[in-house]
């Protein structure tokens, strides 16, 4: 994705403004944009997620240890407290996929639209 956007950047550099070309560009340009923030949410969410799974595995093994030790309340509140990190886990990394969706959709859209360019100027120049 960076390097699509240096290239459209770049390509902007050599268009007229207030062309269809230069209009197209910037909707790249902006979908990009749009893209770069999905990337960068969904990775904080995976990682959160991540750090959600670790805490809620110690969690587990202190409440393993408490019972061991027979200290019921004290399980009980692990239990609960890994139950919640659990959820909190899941929900990050639904969420993450679900961001990661919907960045693959936009590019799929712009390589689309792209291809449909190339195709009419192929088109025009066979005419």
């Amino acid at each position: 994705m960076v390097d699509r956007t240096r290239v459209v950047i770049s390509e902007l550099k050599h268009v007229i403004p207030g062309t269809p070309e230069y209009a197209e560009q910037l909707r790249q340009i902006e979908r990009l944009k749009i893209r770069g923030r999905f990337l960068i949410l969904a990775l904080r969410m995976m990682y959160a997620a991540l750090g959600g799974f670790v805490a809620a595995a110690l969690v587990s093994v202190l409440g393993a240890v408490s019972i061991y030790y027979e200290r019921k309340t004290m399980f009980e509140g692990f239990a609960i407290a890994a139950l919640v990190l659990g959820i909190f886990a899941v929900c990050g990394i639904v969420s993450g996929c679900t961001l990661m969706i919907r960045e693959t959709a936009l590019a799929l859209k712009s390589v689309g639209e792209e291809v449909d360019v190339v195709f009419n100027q192929l088109h025009i120049l066979e005419k």
